[in-house]
């Protein structure tokens, strides 16, 4: 299938809430995922770190996001436990993990028992996607 956009698409988004159908933003996902390799382990021990700056491992959550990859998840919710780290860090867990809707290895997550803001990044993760649509494609491309 091949999606063509007007150049005003990036106004619908941002202006009005508009948002992309899924298969394109699931291809354009699908295009950009990375294989598992030595980055990604090492996000999840930066994520995983206690010891670690807040600040760099709310950036190794939101990057694990990128790999379509059980061991992400896993890393991600094993970060569920850690209260600092969602006190600080909790949207941008909540938003990558919801990157992990719908896919075999993601299980089932109890949004009720999460942290705020947690569910805050989940409930923003629409958002969050189509932000991704607007970089990943730029005006002249689409």
């Amino acid at each position: 299938m091949l999606y063509a956009a007007p150049a005003m698409v990036v106004h619908y988004v941002e202006q009005h809430g508009y948002r992309p159908p899924a298969d394109l933003l699931n291809g354009l996902s699908a295009a950009i995922r990375p294989r598992w390799d030595w980055r990604a382990e090492r996000l999840c021990s930066i994520l995983l770190d206690e010891n670690a700056d807040c600040g760099w491992r709310a950036d190794a959550a939101i990057d694990l996001a990128r790999w379509d990859d059980p061991r992400a998840h896993e890393a991600l919710r094993s970060a569920l436990i850690d209260d600092e780290l969602v006190e600080c860090a909790g949207d941008d867990i909540g938003r990558s993990l919801a990157a992990f809707t719908g896919r075999a290895h993601a299980g089932d997550l109890d949004e009720e028992d999460l942290h705020p803001m947690m569910r805050h990044g989940i409930e923003k993760a629409l958002q969050i996607d189509c932000q991704v649509f607007i970089r990943l494609v730029p005006p002249s491309r689409m």
